[in-house]
């Protein structure tokens, strides 16, 4: 990679990354406890540093709590019981969520790790890439989340850890033809299935785009459906819902890491992470440590 003009950041869902890790390590045990999430999490990491280089990473969490379901209950809610082994293997898998952000990620020297009660990680990220005292940053943010793409800046872009195909706001507003400041409202529309947000009868993201941009016939039956939801309340709910942040709060700003070589190889050590511990001097190269 050649010299950059401007430091970059990389602003990370890792509750995504998580997930991800535990559909492809889930069985990954040492010593009789499971390491998968820990194991997929940390390789993504390295695979992440060694294709961008940051000057600077920030890690965001979802809560437990969710403030949205303050004003939508069935917001993300489950479709079906979960078995008594399909909850053990959630609290097997969340274990390791809580000890990669509150034992593995400061040990090993990361200082920007954030969470905030009642927000998710798209909403810090959202506060996070917006702060003005992160003007001097380039700033990635790593996450699949759709609603994600409202974030996108001259200085921001996105880029998915399972596609690998990264998003600039060029690219968005050239694809979609609308800014990314209105995909809130075109999600509000068109609403998300994956979170349990209903829409506009019939109407999905092309078609709230050509309502958005003036380009369906004001005597159609979708136009009458949009206002008709408009005038009942739904797209300002969804709306609210969709936005990012959905609350503002102060989130410290980001500082410089302290990454140390010594706790990487004894976290590799701790969990028996044998091919991590084989490659210690590329990790040390990725993450530039002495």
């Amino acid at each position: 990679m050649g010299k950059r003009e401007r430091l970059l950041a990389l602003v990370i869902d890792c509750n995504c990354l998580c997930h991800i890790s535990r559909s492809v390590f889930s069985s990954l045990i040492y010593d009789d406890q499971r390491v998968g999430v820990i194991f997929g999490f940390l390789r993504q990491l390295f695979q992440l540093g060694k294709k961008f280089q940051p000057d600077l990473w920030a890690f965001c969490w979802d809560s437990v709590k969710s403030y949205r379901r303050a004003i939508f209950p069935e917001y993300k809610a489950k479709r079906r019981e979960r078995t008594p082994q399909e909850q053990r293997e959630d609290e097997l898998a969340y274990t390791q969520f809580d000890e990669l952000r509150e034992s593995i990620l400061p040990a090993l020297g990361f200082k920007n790790i954030y969470q905030f009660v009642g927000l998710e990680a798209d909403d810090l990220i959202a506060l996070l890439v917006r702060d003005e005292s992160h003007r001097a940053f380039d700033k990635i943010v790593v996450g699949t989340d759709r609603d994600l793409c409202q974030v996108l800046r001259e200085d921001c872009s996105l880029y998915s850890p399972i596609t690998k195909v990264g998003t600039t706001f060029d690219g968005f507003a050239s694809k979609y033809g609308v800014s990314p400041g209105v995909w809130n409202m075109i999600r509000a529309i068109s609403g998300c299935g994956g979170d349990g947000i209903p829409g506009v009868v019939g109407v999905g993201e092309k078609t709230a785009i050509k309502y958005w941009c003036g380009e369906l016939k004001e005597s159609s039956k979708i136009c009458k459906r949009i206002r008709e939801a408009e005038g009942g309340g739904l797209i300002d709910r969804n709306e609210r819902l969709m936005n990012l942040p959905f609350r503002t709060v102060y989130l410290p700003s980001m500082v410089s890491d302290s990454l140390c070589f010594k706790s990487f190889v004894e976290v590799f050590d701790r969990y028996h992470l044998e091919s991590f511990l084989r490659q210690a001097e590329q990790w040390k190269q990725v993450f530039r440590m002495k």
